[in-house]
């Protein structure tokens, strides 16, 4: 298990709460392919802080799983 946060963002919790709501369950390539086209700004956070997760656990992205998002 990995773990990654990101901090000093100055984006509003809410809007951000919808978009890892979404991801909430999938596999982290699909996750990240799925943020990519989503015209939030907060998607450019989560994006980043679970490709950070993924490498800090040495993992490959086909592997693990986003268990949770807060």
């Amino acid at each position: 298990m990995s773990k990654s946060v990101i901090k000093f963002v100055r984006i509003s919790p809410t809007k951000t709460r919808l978009i890892a709501k979404q991801i909430q369950g999938m596999n982290a390539e699909f996750a990240l392919a799925t943020l990519e086209f989503t015209p939030n700004r907060g998607a450019k956070y989560i994006a980043n802080a679970i490709s950070s997760a993924v490498a800090n656990g040495g993992y490959e992205p086909e592997e693990v799983i986003v268990s949770s998002c807060r």
